[in-house]
This record gives structure tokens, C-alpha cells and sequence, in this order.
């Protein structure tokens, strides 16, 4: 995603500087255009003044005649600076007027005498163009002049063609960078929409497993105390059968003879192992189901014969132990008893051990499952996080009326010398961005 925004962010500042570009040289060939109109209009201009100045009044007025002819709004004697002159001329144009009214009459009677069409000559009382006049057609200045005035008009035709063509590519380039904006859009809102449904995916699925995992421990607990009722069930039962069947063998068998001991031991093992046959109606099936589960669950540890066997042999052992001696011989010489419990303590010291690596394996287990959710807990927020950010810059990027305030902004800061106004400029780019208040508070302390 961070490659798309980079890719994105790559074309838009490019398209703003083609546009940019595009802008500047829009201006410069309008300004040239400008340029080249006004050079054109002060070069006849000054051409005439120069030829008032020498005296060609003539040559002068008819190429003033002629400007005025091709409609060009001018304040000719502003710009020459002499009021006096123009007096004059005016002056001389009213007699010229006159003459011009009685040479009229003049050839008028000529032409009639002559059968020659008077289509040169205007309607009564109003001055002939200047197109028909000989004496402006003939002038030099004035096709001089005409000439300068083609070449300028072909000039600022090819600079209009110009305008036009970069125009048209300006609209074409600003049309494409639209279409890759939308597309752009388009995709990040496909994006998000597919990030979001993954989210949610993926926060189903870790309810679910948690949910599972719950359960889970809930039934091993519940069938572990189970497990151990039963067994404190049958160590109470076996210390009643044992002191039943230790108070009939004291009276048959020698204590002091350990093989007979060791039978008798084996024996009591025996009948507890068959303690559930001898009383049948204790138990019910659903004892039965939970002494089946807790031989399968504590087969597993160290290959044991079974835990139950095990603690009942000790406790036999160590209820054998409390029977009271009959005298310091007979102390002597149960050193046997005595091994046997030590390696009965060894082996309930080892299943300890392994009971301690069962729970610190548990332990690590449901450490690393809270790892896992606390590492999915912070991708997520940092994914909100980035979402948040990518929709800001989208914001951004779509605000073209915040852009063009920002660049008139910026601008203005550029062209700015007091400290005031920049600070003010400032403020008002900061409001535009949205920044916090702290940093707003900031920028009034510089």
C-alpha cells in the first residue's frame, strides 16, 4: 500500500509540474504577444512623430489615415506630447477641407465631360476612403508601414496557433491526471473495503479459536478435580480395606519374616487393585467413565504403571510403617520396608517433577497464545492507523480549492517582508491543514 501511495504521489507531482509548466509558458506567450502588439504600435507611432518632426506631414497624416482606416484606437497626441502642432494641423485640414470641396466640384465637371464613372468618389459632402486615394496607395512609408503591420499579424497568428495548441494539451493532460486520480481513488477504496473484510476475518477467527481455547481448559479442569474426588474416594476406601485386612493378618503371619511381608504387601496391592469388584454397589457408571479417563490422562506420564497404583502402594507402604513394632528386633530388620520407601519417595518426587514440566509447558503455552493476541492487537491498530493516515492524504490530495488557497497563500508568504503578515500567512495555513491547537500556539511564539 505504502508503494501505491509513493507511485501515486510520484504521477500527481509530476502532472503538477507538467501543468505548472504549461501555465508558465501560456503566460510568457501572451505576454510576448502583448509584447509584440504594443512594439508594433509604438514603432508606427514613433515613425510618424519622427517624419512630423522632419516635416513629412504629408507621408504622416496619410499613414495615420491609413491606421485609422484599419481601426486602431490611438491618442496620437498624447503620446507626442505637442498640443500645439496638432492645432495647427487641424487648422490646415479645414482649408484643405475647402479646396478639397471646390476641386470636388471641379472634377465632377471634368467627369462629366469626359462620360467617366464617379464610383471613386464618396457620397456628397463626405471624405473618400482611403483605399481609393492614389496618392496613399503610392506612399512608401505607408507600405512600408503595411508591410510591418502583415508581418506583425502573421506573427501574433502563429503565437494564437501556438496558445491554442498548448491549450488544447494543457486540457488533455489536465483530463488524464483527472482520470488517474478517480482510478487511483478506486483502488485505495477497494483496498480499504478488503482490508476492512480481512479484519473482520480475522478477528472472527481469533474469537473463535479463543472461545475454543477457553472450552478447553474448562473441561481439562473440571476433568482434572473430577480425577482427583476420585481418587481421594479410593485412597479413603483403601485405608479402611487396609486396616481391616492388617488387623486379620497381624494375628496369621510373622511381621518380623519379610518375604511373608512382601506377599502380604503384594497382596494388599492386590486387593486394592480389585477394590472396585469386591464393592460393586459404591460405584455408579459415571464413576466408571471418570476412572477410565483418569487412568488414560495419567497413563501418559513417565511410563508408569498407573498414578493411582502408585500413590496406593505409597500409602500402603506408609500405613504398613504405622503398625507398631513389636520390639527393637523386629526394627532391625525392616530395612527392606525402608528401601522400598525411598524409591517410593523417588518415584513420587520424579512425578512431581513432571507434573511441574506438564504445568510450566501449560504455562508457556498460554503465554505464547496473549503473545499472539497482543501481536494481533497492535497489527491491527497499526493497520487503523496507516487506514487513517492513507484516508487524510486522500482528503488531502482531493481538495483542489484547499491546493489553489494554499499556493495564493504561499505566494503571498513568499512576497512577504513583515514579520506580522507572515505570521498571520502562517495561521491561515495552518487552518488549512488542521493542526492541533499546540501546534497553532506553537507557531504564535516564533
Amino acid at each position: 500500500m505504502a508503494k501505491e501511495m509513493g507511485e501515486v504521489e510520484r504521477v500527481r507531482m509530476e502532472e503538477m509540474a507538467k501543468v505548472e509548466k504549461l501555465e508558465k509558458l501560456n503566460d510568457k506567450l501572451r505576454e510576448e504577444n502583448r509584447c509584440l502588439s504594443s512594439v508594433g504600435h509604438c514603432f508606427q507611432i514613433r515613425n510618424f512623430a519622427f517624419k512630423v518632426s522632419c516635416g513629412y506631414e504629408e507621408e504622416s497624416l496619410c499613414g495615420l489615415k491609413v491606421l485609422m482606416f484599419l481601426g486602431l484606437r490611438l491618442s496620437f497626441s498624447g503620446f507626442l506630447g505637442f498640443e500645439d502642432l496638432l492645432r495647427k494641423e487641424k487648422g490646415k485640414y479645414e482649408q484643405l477641407q475647402d479646396e478639397f470641396e471646390r476641386y470636388k466640384l471641379k472634377a465632377q465637371a471634368v467627369l462629366k465631360n469626359r462620360d467617366i464613372s464617379t464610383t471613386l468618389l464618396d457620397n456628397a459632402g463626405e471624405i473618400p476612403r482611403i483605399a481609393s486615394l492614389p496618392t496613399v496607395i503610392e506612399c512608401a512609408s505607408c507600405a512600408s508601414t503595411e508591410s510591418d503591420l502583415r508581418h506583425t499579424r502573421s506573427v501574433v497568428a502563429s503565437l494564437h496557433e501556438k496558445l491554442q495548441t498548448m491549450e488544447i494539451d494543457h486540457a488533455n493532460s489536465k483530463r488524464e491526471y483527472e482520470e488517474k486520480c478517480a482510478q487511483l481513488q478506486h483502488t485505495i477504496a477497494e483496498m480499504r473495503t478488503s482490508h476492512e473484510n480481512l479484519t473482520v476475518e480475522l478477528r472472527h477467527q481469533m474469537q473463535q479459536r479463543i472461545a475454543e481455547m477457553e472450552a478447553e481448559m474448562q473441561k481439562q479442569r473440571t476433568r482434572t478435580l473430577d480425577i482427583l474426588a476420585e481418587k481421594e474416594e479410593e485412597l479413603k476406601m483403601i485405608n479402611t480395606v487396609l486396616l481391616s485386612v492388617r488387623s486379620q493378618k497381624l494375628n496369621q503371619n510373622d511381621p518380623m519374616d519379610p518375604p511373608q511381608s512382601i506377599s502380604a504387601t503384594r497382596q494388599h496391592v492386590k486387593v486394592r487393585k480389585t477394590g472396585s469388584r469386591e464393592f460393586p454397589d459404591r460405584s455408579s457408571p459415571g464413576d466408571e467413565r471418570r476412572r477410565s479417563c483418569g487412568r488414560h490422562f495419567f497413563n501418559l506420564l513417565n511410563g508408569a504403571e498407573s498414578y493411582s497404583s502408585i500413590v496406593d502402594e505409597l500409602q500402603i507402604d506408609r500405613s504398613l510403617t504405622q503398625i507398631p513394632a513389636v520390639s527393637s528386633s523386629t526394627e532391625a530388620k525392616n530395612m527392606f520396608y525402608e528401601q522400598e520407601l525411598a524409591k517410593k519417595d523417588k518415584l513420587v518426587s520424579e512425578l512431581r517433577t513432571a507434573a511441574q514440566v506438564a504445568e510450566f509447558n501449560a504455562r508457556e503455552t498460554q503465554q505464547a497464545s496473549l503473545t499472539k493476541d497482543l501481536l494481533h492487537h497492535e497489527m491491527v491498530e497499526k493497520l487503523r492507523e496507516e487506514i487513517k493516515l492513507l484516508e487524510g492524504k486522500l482528503e488531502f490530495y482531493s481538495g483542489d480549492a484547499n491546493m489553489e488557497y494554499l499556493r495564493n497563500i504561499f505566494i503571498q508568504l513568499l512576497h512577504c517582508e513583515s514579520s506580522s503578515g507572515k505570521k498571520h500567512i502562517l495561521k491561515a495555513i495552518a487552518t488549512v491543514l488542521k493542526l492541533s491547537q499546540n501546534e497553532i500556539r506553537h507557531i504564535d511564539k516564533r
